[in-house]
């Protein structure tokens, strides 16, 4: 499992530090539009229209919990009604029981994750003996609805995620948020259509006027066959559908908000002094992968300069300079420096800071994924992280064994890394604008569902594709309405096939038993006239 770091909801962030978060009530919340974007494109598509569960279906969860459990474990809620927390697990982890978890609202979606079930109850288990009381059920939902949004926040760190809703012009109303729709079953289908709507109107209209996109005459019930779903381009040239339905000219709403929260993030310098603690590399991490990225620059360029020196027998006219130090022959050439060191650092910290980042698999979220994936995620991200460590610690003994070696050249080599360094930031923050937030062109594929093509790789726009994904996400729950199975015809669902398995098995062993060599079978007949001649006599049967 990636790891999740608990969130202090008491705990304010300094002002220069962006976060998906916003004061309620004297505590720091997730952004309601944040936690919509969060289930929308780090979980399956299903809890878009499946968000929270009500006190009565939570009740029925526990009904269904216990009468699975009263089959393997009688008597797992003691008398005092506590739920005891051993055997919560113990049921989280059958299989059967998870496919189950995983057609149920997102709120409950953080049993099927085990870090996160210990932490929550540890918020109800008074006594600290592993049990809780049955009263508490509902609050404890709601909490392991919490930490499972903040999971996917960390999973979507983990993976570099572009896009988060920071900045959206939706639900201005707080719709997700206020008290009556706490626990409303699914998502306001006004915040779905608000999401997806540029989309939508660009199919419906097939021109720039916005005017027939009313949202009131859209949530009409006989209206339902107008949403259909989108097929976009795989590249697209051209300003953002939303900057043409806000007016805001070619910066689409929430560009900027995003574009700082991932610079805070992702950026070499900028990630030092306002990452997300949520995410996997904290400030005193990301500060050791730079020492390190100045150190192996260090070392790259002076072996270039020896080489040079040694085969173009170069400098030996400048009796100032220095052998040992690259700095006086890169001073020569502006370009020689950017060629020799900027550009060598930006592609070492980036190489170190993927190994140990290892986004293709820390995205994986592991709720809905099997034991095979997870594994195998889970190797590749210790491998990774352990060759980022090794860089670290040879980075940082090459800047050690540079400044004992050759002191005499140290002042030498700090300027020359400090200004290369200096040109990386720049450059980091000019190829975020253009390849990754660039608003006129985007290459890759919009549609969630859609193969990969080419443009992926490459990453060209990629903040608008996620936005799309996203909105297409909503449009196709929009399609689909509101689920008309409801908490309770998912877990009845679920006890009718339990049921029907448990028959089959029963048929098999039975056939299994007829189908043994010398077996008869079982006489029915002549055991109901055997059985009125057992005379129970004491605690032991006699005939």
């Amino acid at each position: 499992m990636v790891a999740f770091k608990k969130y202090d909801s008491a705990k304010r962030q300094p002002c220069w530090v962006p976060t998906l978060c916003r004061e309620d009530r004297g505590a720091m919340v997730l952004d309601p539009n944040c936690a919509f974007v969060l289930l929308g494109l780090n979980s399956e598509p299903k809890p878009l229209t499946h968000w929270r569960m009500t006190p009565a279906e939570a009740m029925e969860l526990l009904e269904f919990i216990e009468l699975n459990m009263d089959r393997l474990m009688p008597s797992w809620i003691n008398a005092g009604g506590r739920v005891s927390l051993q055997v919560l697990l113990t049921f989280t982890s059958n299989e059967d029981c998870r496919e189950t978890l995983r057609n149920l609202p997102a709120s409950v979606h953080g049993l099927l994750l085990r870090e996160l079930v210990v932490d929550a109850f540890s918020s109800f288990d008074e006594e600290e003996g592993g049990y809780m009381d049955k009263s508490s059920w509902v609050r404890f939902t709601k909490r392991l609805h919490e930490l499972y949004l903040f999971y996917l926040q960390s999973v979507a760190l983990a993976g570099s995620r572009t896009f988060f809703g920071r900045g959206q012009p939706w639900n201005n109303a707080g719709s997700p948020a206020d008290v009556a729709s706490e626990y409303a079953w699914g998502c306001p289908e006004r915040l779905l259509l608000e999401a997806g709507e540029g989309l939508l109107a660009m199919h419906r209209s097939g021109t720039r006027d916005d005017s027939v996109d009313d949202i009131t005459e859209l949530l009409r019930p006989d209206s339902r066959d107008e949403f259909p779903v989108i097929k976009l381009p795989t590249f697209q040239l051209g300003i953002d559908r939303d900057c043409r339905r806000h007016g805001r000219g070619p910066i689409p709403p929430g560009w900027w908000q995003d574009f700082v929260y991932y610079s805070a993030n992702n950026h070499p310098l900028h990630g030092i002094f306002s990452c997300d603690l949520l995410g996997k590399a904290l400030p005193l991490e990301r500060a050791a992968i730079e020492l390190s990225t100045c150190g192996l620059s260090l070392a790259f360029s002076v072996g270039i300069t020896m080489f040079a020196e040694n085969c173009l027998n170069l400098g030996k006219g400048d009796a100032s300079a220095s052998p040992s130090s690259p700095a006086p022959l890169l001073r020569r050439s502006l370009a020689l420096g950017i060629v020799l060191v900027t550009l060598p650092s930006i592609a070492i910290w980036h190489c170190v800071y993927k190994l140990f980042m290892m986004p293709r698999f820390s995205k994986l979220n592991e709720a809905f994924a099997s034991d095979a994936e997870i594994i195998k995620a889970w190797r590749f991200r210790a491998c990774g992280e352990a060759v980022a460590y090794l860089l670290v610690a040879l980075g940082i003994a090459a800047v050690i064994w540079r400044v004992y070696a050759t002191p005499e050249v140290m002042w030498d080599d700090l300027t020359l890394i400090i200004l290369a360094r200096l040109q990386a930031y720049a450059c980091e923050w000019i190829l975020m604008i253009l390849v990754t937030f660039n608003p006129i062109v985007a290459w890759g594929q919009a549609d969630p569902n859609g193969p990969l093509c080419v443009g992926d790789m490459l990453g060209l726009g990629r903040w608008r594709l996620e936005k799309q994904q996203f909105q297409v996400s909503c449009l196709r729950a929009l399609q689909s309405g509101h689920s008309a199975n409801n908490v309770r015809s998912v877990l009845q669902a679920a006890t009718v096939t339990k049921a029907s398995k448990g028959n089959e098995g029963e048929q098999r062993r039975f056939r299994t038993s007829s189908n043994r060599e010398g077996c008869q079978g079982c006489d029915v007949e002549s055991l109901f006239k055997i059985m009125p001649l057992a005379i129970m006599k004491g605690n032991s049967p006699t005939q």
